[in-house]
């Protein structure tokens, strides 16, 4: 598979798609841990996370799903992530791309703009929150 399909999650997931030179990036490493850290509040706004790198020894996944060296680098020029620098995208149940990040980002920062999103909160009225 030389593309990676996103169709699948829009309208049911957002996306967290992290792009870095390698799996022992300092940005990316310090990404990981924030993101472990919320887990849940990543569930409850059907958040799936992806990472992808140039150097073919890093594992690139969106969710559990394997990506492929090739299928990353596509998806990397799709959304125009410079080579050799972190960055990571916000993509809405729409497959728009709402925000793009150089250095890590507060998940409670991406939990913020995901809440004032129209979609976001018919969801939490919906769901009595």
């Amino acid at each position: 598979m030389n593309t990676v399909d996103l169709k699948p999650y829009q309208w049911h997931n957002r996306l967290l798609l992290i792009f870095a030179p390698s799996a022992a990036d300092p940005y990316y490493q310090q990404q990981e841990q924030m993101l472990d850290d919320a887990t849940d509040a990543l569930q409850e706004r059907d958040m799936v996370t992806g990472a992808f790198f140039e150097d073919p020894e890093g594992t690139n996944r969106i969710g559990a799903q394997h990506v492929s060296p090739e299928a990353a680098a596509a998806l990397r020029k799709q959304l125009n992530a410079l080579q050799g620098h972190f960055r990571a995208f916000l993509v809405g149940k729409d497959g728009g791309v709402k925000q793009q990040y150089d250095q890590p980002v507060n998940p409670q920062d991406v939990f913020a703009t995901i809440d004032s999103m129209p979609m976001r909160q018919q969801e939490m009225r919906e769901e009595g929150q």
